[in-house]
């Protein structure tokens, strides 16, 4: 997937040029919410899209402070972002001292919880399908409950399922080689 690759040289770019600067960008440039900051990065450099944004960025005359001027307006949603990436940073650490517990049943906890949600989600997922091709004669009321369930139970499907395995293994790629300036 050469789109995630680069994007990922793109970010490392902007966050290169960042520095200090724009600390909070130059931090989310190696993180999983790089579609988020693209789009930022365009509408604060007014393109259409990354490529254009960071042309646009290097051709300033001063990239940092315009850089620091995207900051200050996506500030808000830029700090979201961090703590979203803290947080997934901490889950994980979090992980890893819990699979090194000496007790079997501690250490495979995370693995079961994700494995009932997986199960629950098929199950659900086969219970919807029903619902929406059988014709079953059941109240409005309890099909919405079950659809809203069905969602809810979607979004902890898709959170485990990214803990566990990434988004992607592009966003893995770009992750993985821009965290090195991020520090």
């Amino acid at each position: 997937m050469n789109i995630f690759r680069e994007i990922g040289k793109g970010l490392k770019k902007v966050g290169k040029i960042a520095g200090s600067g724009a600390p909070l960008i130059a931090t989310l440039a190696g993180g999983p919410e790089a579609g988020k900051l693209v789009s930022m990065l365009t509408r604060g450099t007014n393109t259409n899209s990354l490529e254009d944004a960071i042309q646009t960025i290097e051709n300033h005359p001063t990239p940092e402070i315009l850089l620091a001027e995207i900051e200050a307006e996506n500030k808000v949603k830029l700090q979201e972002l961090n703590a979203n990436l803290e947080v997934t940073k901490n889950a994980q650490n979090m992980y890893k001292e819990t699979s090194r517990n000496n007790d079997p049943m501690i250490r495979r906890a995370p693995v079961y919880q994700a494995m009932f949600i997986n199960i629950s989600w098929m199950i659900s997922f086969t219970a919807v399908l029903y619902l929406a091709f059988s014709g079953a004669q059941i109240s409005e009321d309890l099909r919405a409950l079950i659809f809203t369930g069905f969602g809810a139970l979607s979004t902890e499907f898709a959170r485990s399922n990214h803990f566990f395995f990434g988004s992607s293994t592009g966003s893995k790629d770009k992750s993985e080689s821009l965290t090195i300036f991020a520090k």
